[in-house]
């Protein structure tokens, strides 16, 4: 069973169309879709159309949102709050039939607040018709989570009228008699329901109860909880229940669980993978090779899965699954070596030199650094004679954006080395650790990007609180429509965006997504037009000497 997460970010049907394209190839034979997530709700349940208005107009991921957040700050940012984009009834239908085409059966996920009251039971009702009205399968899954106004749900009337109707001890009664209920008008509408329970101990997912006749979704956190998860399974078995096991691989697409004693129990159903991003680079990169993993560890059972053998069939069709447009990191590069340092040039123009080792063969190479540091520049030298120099690029990673430079290894590869060039005469002496790797083998294709230019387009340098209007003519930059993305980096000291407009642009017009305005969209409609355009950006600065580039790359 393969997990796509259309709940926090909205994922485009065609995409999805795609993923089925996939698993029809690797014999994966159900699609997981969750369908909507914190207050996002991409199914359109007709009786509530407030359920579509309160994320209509939204941006529909981070990167349009605020795309210079990274990290920790950016899933801090994100949580919570409203991301745009819903799915028609037509739509819904045509990803049904197409994955029906292809022998997959599609399992629509929605998770329902915990809450009682009257008008809460109703649309729990709603939901349930719609679901049975679009997905003709024999599964759907509802899963109970907590209300955002959990506190005032548990002191209203219909919390009250339920514990006292029902005998109930508490929320946690209340919550499996919910569920149960939902299992019971899903059995009305003739279809099994799965829900998802959560706990790291077995003791955690069994002792609030259990919903009777519910089919368990049963989550396997990590390694670190492989006994409670299973001895949970077993306990799920024991009384009756049909299980599911999801996050059986971790983010590396390796089995976190040992299902040897139960793989073969009639009431294990099957086990679930897959992963969610707004950036469909991003979650490509996480879902594959994650899923042809599953698909081998569930068909062969976990003593039929053999790793060597498995890693070589993987690798043979790793390209065929690049040439389909997926960006898989199943076949990763081989490093040619790893170097970390924690002491960086701080001058102006200075630089690292590492000599190249033994093994690198003529053709293509990316180095990598696991942060951009105020590199200048990146140069393969042959003794003292550039043989290759590029500007930098920038990847998706979890962990945000990878800096790498792509190189040409000469035919002649003895002496060797490379030349890291910083500009950091602001940076403070000792600022961390910064790693590089230098890779090559197959599959680089995945470090291909559009890159930087080779110089900024405009340049600042004002005084200390002034505001300063740079001017920059467009003609000969964007050379075709589409979208682009303008960078303001500084170089010296802050500067913070006031104001960003295009003037003389029939057919263009500009996105501004970001607060502090550090990057902006901009998108040419029509390239013959907007080319004769002028970008005006107003910048207000603090420092004593404040200075800056703008540059402007294909998005």
């Amino acid at each position: 069973m393969l997990d796509v997460d259309a709940g926090f970010f909205h994922k485009p049907k065609e995409v999805l169309l795609r993923d089925l394209d996939q698993m029809a190839q690797h014999k994966i034979n159900v699609l997981r879709w969750l369908l909507n997530a914190e207050g996002n709700w991409r199914l359109p349940v007709d009786k509530h159309p407030e359920l579509a208005e309160a994320i209509k107009g939204a941006p529909r991921s981070y990167e349009e949102e605020r795309p210079t957040l990274r990290g920790d700050e950016r899933d801090l940012y994100q949580a919570g709050r409203p991301h745009g984009g819903a799915y028609t009834e037509d739509e819904i239908r045509e990803v049904v039939a197409y994955a029906r085409a292809r022998h997959i059966e599609v399992i629509p996920r929605v998770r329902l607040d915990f809450a009682l009251e009257p008008e809460d039971r109703a649309l729990q009702g709603d939901v349930l018709d719609t679901l049975t009205r679009l997905f003709p399968g024999e599964f759907i899954q509802v899963d109970v989570v907590d209300h955002p106004r959990l506190p005032e749900k548990l002191a209203g009337p219909g919390f009250k009228k339920v514990l006292t109707d029902e005998s109930l001890a508490g929320a946690e009664a209340a919550r499996v008699w919910l569920q149960g209920e939902l299992v019971k008008q899903a059995a009305a509408r003739k279809k099994r329901l799965l829900t998802r329970l959560w706990g790291s101990t077995a003791e955690e997912l069994i002792k609030p109860g259990t919903p009777k006749g519910a089919i368990i979704d049963l989550l396997a956190p990590g390694r670190a909880t492989q006994e409670g998860t299973t001895k949970a399974l077993a306990e799920f078995i024991k009384l009756g229940h049909a299980v599911v096991v999801s996050g059986v691989l971790d983010a590396d697409g390796e089995p976190v669980l040992n299902l040897a004693e139960g793989e073969r129990d009639p009431l294990l159903l099957g086990v679930a993978s897959g992963a969610g991003s707004s950036d469909l680079a991003l979650e490509d990169y996480r879902q594959f090779p994650a899923a042809l993993t599953m698909a081998e560890w569930g068909w062969s059972g976990q003593k039929g899965f053999v790793r060597e053998d498995f890693e070589a069939r993987r690798r043979a069709i790793e390209p065929r699954i690049h040439a389909q447009g997926v960006r898989s990191r199943a076949v990763r590069p081989a490093a040619l070596f790893a170097l970390e340092f924690g002491k960086l040039p701080r001058e102006r123009d200075g630089a690292l030199s590492i000599a190249l080792p033994e093994g690198a063969t003529p053709g293509p190479a990316v180095l990598t650094a696991s942060a951009e540091a105020g590199i200048r520049a990146v140069e393969l030298l042959a003794g003292d004679r550039v043989v290759s120099r590029r500007p930098t690029s920038l990847r998706a990673d979890g962990r945000g954006a990878l800096p790498f430079w792509r190189l040409q290894v000469p035919a002649q590869t003895g002496n060797l080395k490379l030349r890291v060039t910083f500009d950091r005469r602001d940076a403070p002496e000792a600022e961390g650790t910064l790693a590089f790797t230098l890779l090559q083998g197959r599959i680089l294709g995945e470090y291909a990007p559009t890159e930087r230019p080779e110089a900024p387009i405009a340049e600042w340098d004002v005084a200390p609180g002034a505001t300063r209007r740079l001017r920059v003519p467009l003609a000969g930059l964007l050379i075709e429509p589409g979208d682009y993305l303008v960078e303001l980096r500084p170089t010296k000291g802050w500067a913070k965006v006031a104001k960003v407009s295009v003037r003389d642009v029939v057919d263009g017009t500009l996105q501004t997504f970001a607060d502090e305005g550090l990057l902006q969209r901009l998108r040419a409609d029509a390239a013959s037009r907007a080319t004769q355009g002028t970008l005006e950006i107003e910048l207000t600065t603090e420092s004593d000497d404040d200075a800056g580039e703008v540059w402007l790359r294909r998005r």
